[in-house]
């Protein structure tokens, strides 16, 4: 197994550097993303809740836009907008989101 650290270029895309010794053809490649603890993410960054948040009527799955960071990533500020008129804030922890599509 192989583990590396991508980030995304300006484009969105990821480049995965294969090792030299692989030659060409075709491979299955399986990837398995985990949020980088230490790792902030930025204002702006979009997101995936991981769990529901009945509290403040959010649903795990919903989708919605880093507004804040606090401390360095310590928690987030995010607002998602579903299926609602008006957007809702909610303060999260790290672990209840995700990087979205």
């Amino acid at each position: 197994m192989i583990t590396t650290i991508l980030e995304p270029a300006a484009d969105g895309t990821l480049h995965v550097p294969l090792p030299a010794m692989w030659k060409l053809g075709k491979f299955r490649v399986s990837v398995e993303v985990e949020p980088l603890a230490g790792v902030p993410l930025a204002e702006h960054t979009g997101v995936r809740l991981r769990r529901d948040l009945p509290d403040d009527e959010v649903k795990a799955g919903e989708t919605g836009t880093v507004v804040h960071v606090y401390e360095g990533g310590a928690g987030y500020e995010v607002e998602f907008l579903g299926e609602r008129k008006r957007p809702k804030l909610v303060t999260v922890e790290p672990a209840d989101i995700e990087l979205a599509d």
